[in-house]
């Protein structure tokens, strides 16, 4: 396809059926959180994701139940494979989870803000 604008991935976003983000396969990954993630998350559309289990994307992913985290073992090949196939049959809906909302960049800046408050004080 060559160059894409960022409005053009919206739209090709917006028409798959499942995301998938892939983050650093180290202990420093665990505390890694793409900019990639919070745009899947806008689109409600399930994520999968390659990464640290226990890190914090893992977490956000489980919180607002808009996907999965794997590890980058092929031990859970059939797990991963039945996922995206139970997510292709339910064509790749998830729920409007207001509580993404929480991780748009207006709510994410507002926190940001507060908490730099906090510290000048």
């Amino acid at each position: 396809h060559g160059y894409i604008t960022h409005s053009e991935v919206l739209k090709w976003y917006q028409k798959s059926s499942l995301l998938l983000l892939f983050t650093f396969n180290s202990e420093i990954g665990k505390g890694n959180i793409p900019g990639k993630l919070f745009e899947y998350l806008a689109m409600y559309k399930p994520i999968i994701a390659f990464g640290q289990e226990d890190g914090d994307v893992a977490e956000i992913l489980g919180e607002l139940k808009s996907g999965k985290c794997y590890d980058y073992s092929t031990e859970k090949v059939d797990e991963i494979t039945n996922e995206i196939l139970h997510q292709f049959l339910n064509k790749g809906s998830t729920d409007k989870n207001h509580s993404v909302e929480r991780y748009n960049r207006e709510n994410l800046t507002k926190s940001l803000v507060n908490l730099l408050d906090k510290l000048a004080i």
